[in-house]
Formats: C-alpha cells, structure tokens, sequence
C-alpha cells in the first residue's frame, strides 16, 4: 500500500463522512481520526483537499483527545462504506491496518495480546466484514489496492518469538482468509506452548555444549529483538591492563534461522581507559565476523555454510543438527590463533612505535585481518590517552578529534558519546564506548556543530 494510496484512501473516506447522516460534533471527531492515522506514515497534510468542505463543518486540524484505537476505527469505517456500497474503501482499511501493524511501533493503539484483540470485538468485526465481502483476495480495476495475503505476512514477523507473539496473531487472524478461527487460536496457543518452553530446546545447551568442545567460559545470554548470542570467552576474569581477552560469539537469528559467530577482542589497555569493565559484548573493543576471519577459499569449500553468513539452523532444530552446525564452526575457529598473537602484542607499545599518521595508513589493513580500530576518530583517542600518560596534556591530539567530529554524520550512534568524550579527555584518559559494528560516513563538507 503505497502513500498515494494511503492518502487517497483518507480524502474518500472523509468524502464519506461528510456526506453521511450523524450528528457535525461526531463527523468532525472521526474526520479528525482519519487524518491522524494518516499522519502516522510518511505523507503530506492532504486537509487542503477538502479544505472548503472541511470550513463548513468546522473541522480545526488538531491530535484527538486521546490515543487512537485503530482496530475500532477501521471496523467502524469498514461498516460505513458496506452501508454505503464503498467496497473499496472498506478493502482499502484492512489493507491501512495490516500495513500499520506490520510496520509501526504501535502501542496503545492496537490490543496488547491475542486474547485481548478477541474480547475488545474489534478486530472480530474486521474479519467478519472482509470474509463476508471477500476484501481480502478482490480485485478491482478503479482501485488498486490489494490485501496483503497472511502467506507474504508471516515471514515478516518471525515464530517462536515471545517479543512478537501477541502481534503476529493479531496479524494472523486478520489476513488468513484460509484458516478459519478455531484453526488461528490453536494455532496461538501452541505456539504460546513452545516459546514457554524455549528453556528446554537444545539451542539454550551451547552453555555446556561449547566447553565440551574448546576451551571457553560461558559469560552469559545476550538477547536483542531477533537475536540471541551467546558470550564465551577465552578467560572467566577481564583483561588486565597489559592483555587481552577473546570473546566468540555465537549468535542465532531466528527471522533468518541462522547460527554464526564472530570474534570479539577485549582490550586490557583500551578497558582500563573506560574506567574498567567486564564480560558484556559491549566490554570489548576490537570484532571480527566470519568473512573477516575465515579464509573466503574455506568457506566456500564448506557444504554447510551459506552465502548470507552462516549456518542454517531452525530455533527448534534438534540437537544432532545443533552438534553439526557447532563442528562446522569450530573447525574454522583456528584461525583465531593469528588473532590472538597479533593483540598479545602490548597495545600502547605497538601505538608508541608509530604515529598518529603512520599508523592511520594501516589501520584499514589491520582491521580487516586482526579487526583493529573500526574509526579513525578512535585511534586519536587512544592516541590522546597514551599521550596523557606519556606526555601530558594531549591538546593538539583533541584539536584534531574535534575537527574530525564535524565530518561525522549527526546520525551516527557513536557521534554523541565521542562530543562527550572530548570533555573528558581534555581532564585525563578516557576512551569511549566501541560497541558499534560499522563504521561512520565521512561528509564530505564538515558541518558547523562540533
């Protein structure tokens, strides 16, 4: 459903609004819900469409009073255009609304669970009202707007995912035509079943699984939307100041159901800079993922890998699967060694023995084999901090952080943190946060703000 679309939805159903019978005070506070739920995607204020028709019954384009329930509004103005013989506009509001669920960051504006949407009704009129007009699968040649299918739908909301659970039911019961309810609620209850019990699925053993096979330490789960890594490390206790720990990641997505890894190096030196740390992900400074560790001949000559970047496994897979994919992995972990001799080296005689310069020249080259500083912004403030100890105050070294920040993008997540560093570093080392996996985007023409 495209925004053209979406705007022209809007102007026909506030066309229908106001040429139906009701109260004005009524027509101007659904005429007010119509145009804030277009204003939650990226179209412009079309008020000025119907602005005269909009005068005459006093409309002032302003939020309504309180949060929209968008599941109510489309089931109400799915009933007006039945009443009205507007099958489009009917069809045109299941597709806003699967379109909303689906892409917006809805909260109180859609039931918080699947039970819940079944018991406020709204979501049932929906359904009843595209069933009994077969909205979700016409066609028509003056409009040409079509329902997303519950087929395309459901790989855009993962199973198995006790964040999306509640939402991909929601969706379910709403763009499945196919299934009838009693096949959707059972559906809802065990998969409700399986994620109470993800505990005991044989991908949550990799803790006493990956021991068995090298020799790391479990660290901890680290679990962000999709993603589930697991943290080992070569070492229980945090880098001292003159070492180094390697951490392996081991992480699992479950929209792509895939098992990978990477290579996170802990920094003694750069940790005892930030005031100290310990066995997080984002206690390390230095990453490596498969195509940077893994010769590319290698992998290419490994049946089980796959091109996007690892090794296919299902949440629910087996254990004898998991133990294949875990071999797969760890055959190609020696090459970890190369690794982990390069950062024995001692970080601070290894910057002392070059320049700012010098060593910014290799720095790509570093990162791309050993994963080195990702920024160059980085490297001047272990630059500075080194100074600091060396030297004292590190002035020309901050001059030139500063001047380099004015070429970072405002939206890179780092940018913040390193404007705040500057402060710190102008009183003692400090080196910022490194947990960021790409690099920024140099502009080309520095901004004013530094």
């Amino acid at each position: 459903m495209s925004m053209h679309e979406i705007e022209d939805l809007v102007e026909e159903s506030v066309r229908m609004l106001l040429a139906a019978d009701g109260e004005r005070d009524d027509k101007v506070a659904g005429i007010g819900q119509l145009y804030s739920v277009q204003a939650w995607f990226d179209t412009g204020d079309t008020t000025g469409r119907l602005a005269d028709e909009l005068r005459a019954v006093g409309y002032v384009n302003k939020p309504p009073p309180r949060p929209l329930a968008l599941l109510r509004l489309a089931a109400d103005m799915m009933e007006a255009a039945g009443a009205a013989g507007r099958v489009e506009i009917a069809q045109g509001w299941l597709a806003l609304a699967l379109k909303a669920i689906i892409e917006l960051d809805l909260t109180d504006q859609i039931p918080a669970t699947f039970h819940g949407m079944l018991a406020d009704g709204d979501g049932p009129r929906m359904r009843a009202i595209a069933l009994e007009g077969g909205l979700h699968s016409r066609w028509r040649k003056d409009f040409f707007m079509r329902v997303p299918s519950w087929s395309s739908n459901k790989t855009l909301l993962a199973p198995l995912d006790p964040d999306r659970l509640e939402r991909r039911f929601i969706l379910r019961f709403l763009s499945d035509a196919k299934a009838d309810e009693a096949t959707i609620r059972a559906a809802y209850e065990a998969e409700r079943a399986t994620i109470d019990g993800l505990a005991d699925l044989p991908l949550f053993t990799l803790p006493e699984r990956v021991p068995r096979i090298a020799p790391l330490a479990y660290l901890g789960l680290d679990t962000k939307g999709q993603y589930r890594r697991f943290v080992f490390a070569d070492s229980r206790e945090p880098a001292a100041r003159d070492e180094s720990r390697i951490f392996v990641v081991l992480e699992h997505s479950n929209d792509l159901s895939m098992l990978t890894f990477e290579i996170r190096v802990q920094s003694g030196l750069l940790l005892a800079w930030q005031g100290g740390g310990g066995d997080c992900i984002t206690d390390t400074h230095f990453r490596l993922n498969v195509g940077m560790l893994v010769p590319e001949k290698e992998l290419a000559a490994d049946d089980g890998y796959n091109a996007v970047g690892g090794w296919p496994f299902r949440l629910d897979q087996s254990a004898k699967v998991l133990d294949a994919r875990l071999a797969a992995i760890f055959r190609h972990l020696k090459h970890v060694e190369r690794v982990r001799r390069f950062h024995d080296a001692l970080l601070d005689r290894l910057l002392a023995a070059s320049t700012p310069e010098a060593m910014e020249k290799r720095r790509r080259d570093l990162r791309g084999r050993y994963g080195f500083f990702l920024n160059d912004i980085e490297l001047l403030f272990a630059y500075a901090c080194l100074e600091w100890e060396r030297a004292g105050r590190p002035d020309a070294l901050i001059a030139r952080i500063e001047d380099e920040l004015r070429f970072v993008v405002d939206l890179y997540p780092l940018k913040r943190a390193w404007e705040d560093g500057v402060r710190l570093l102008r009183q003692k080392p400090w080196f910022p946060p490194t947990t960021e996996i790409f690099p920024y985007k140099r502009l080309e023409v520095p901004s004013r703000a530094t």
